[in-house]
């Protein structure tokens, strides 16, 4: 249950920097017995029967297994609040619930925020971490949901109250819902070898980027076989996640070094600042000149 940590953490340490203790936390299962996060802190829960009162925030964090006779009471509450001021909050497989449940719907299908696949499954579309919408929220799940928490804190309680709780927690970046899905770990395990050759070479060659045919070139591959994997796998193009290393390196060294953005142009092969610039405020929301003096975002 790492999702209930980097949940609960965050909220708990921004409601003490607000001075609330008046905040409380319900954790509701099928069965009501404890349940235990991925750090052993062990959990009292609630049965879900017992899910009547109007939280500010409710997390769907897995399929709920009721039966069919609970199902329409459970599905009507939620939808209820939904329609209130309660935040539904939709993580990894919770997404499908929500779905089957019709609090989200095809319009969420049709503006790119969530995929199904062909079996009937639904997810988060690949290359978002999390979503927010008015009082509807998705979030891929692992440690994307830290991200995400913080993002809600930052929407509902400032930004200010945000940075503080993210340097409590010592995350020096809080990633955009525009971060891809593989920037949540190194290489990914099942990516074929082929793909993970093609991640190093790019990340060894930040400073003077290669063109996508040298790397090609490199590697003994075909651009079409390239393109391939990339679509499979990642769901972007080489040349995107190519752009996105580099602009990531752009965001670490503003965060780590005090380099000038001049310097840091070149150590990450940018050759035009405007161009620069214009890519960093599209992924990070704001002007690198900004972003080194509030590097929590």
């Amino acid at each position: 249950m790492l999702e209930l940590s980097e949940i609960m953490e965050p909220l708990t340490v921004a409601y003490k920097t607000m001075g609330n203790i008046q905040h409380n936390f319900s954790v509701y299962a099928d069965s009501g017995s404890f349940q235990t996060s991925s750090c052993n802190t062990t959990l009292p829960s609630k049965p879900l029967s017992e899910m009547s009162s109007s939280p500010d925030l409710l997390f769907i964090l897995s399929p709920f297994s009721q039966t069919k006779k609970e199902s329409p009471c459970l599905e009507q509450t939620i939808r209820q609040l939904s329609g209130n001021n309660t935040v539904i909050v939709g993580v990894g497989k919770g997404i499908q619930w929500l779905y089957e449940s019709k609090v989200i719907g095809p319009n969420h299908i049709s503006s790119g925020l969530i995929d199904r696949s062909v079996n009937g499954n639904v997810s988060i579309r690949r290359g978002l971490l999390y979503s927010i919408r008015q009082n509807t929220v998705l979030c891929v799940g692992g440690s994307a949901c830290l991200d995400m928490t913080l993002k809600l804190i930052s929407v509902m309680h400032g930004k200010e109250i945000s940075v503080k709780t993210a340097e409590k927690l010592s995350c020096p970046l809080i990633r955009s819902p525009k971060h891809h899905r593989y920037e949540t770990q190194t290489l990914t395990t099942d990516w074929p070898q082929d793909l993970k050759d093609v991640s190093i070479l790019m990340k060894n060659n930040i400073r003077e980027p290669l063109k996508i045919t040298e790397i090609c070139t490199h590697l003994n591959i075909s651009s079409y076989q390239l393109h391939l994997l990339f679509k499979n796998h990642i769901g972007i193009p080489p040349a995107q996640y190519y752009g996105d290393l580099r602009i990531m390196q752009v965001h670490t060294l503003l965060s780590e070094t005090n380099l000038s953005i001049k310097e840091i142009a070149k150590e990450t092969g940018h050759t035009n600042i405007s161009a620069l610039y214009k890519k960093f405020k599209q992924r990070f929301g704001e002007p690198p000149c900004l972003s080194k003096s509030s590097s929590a975002f």
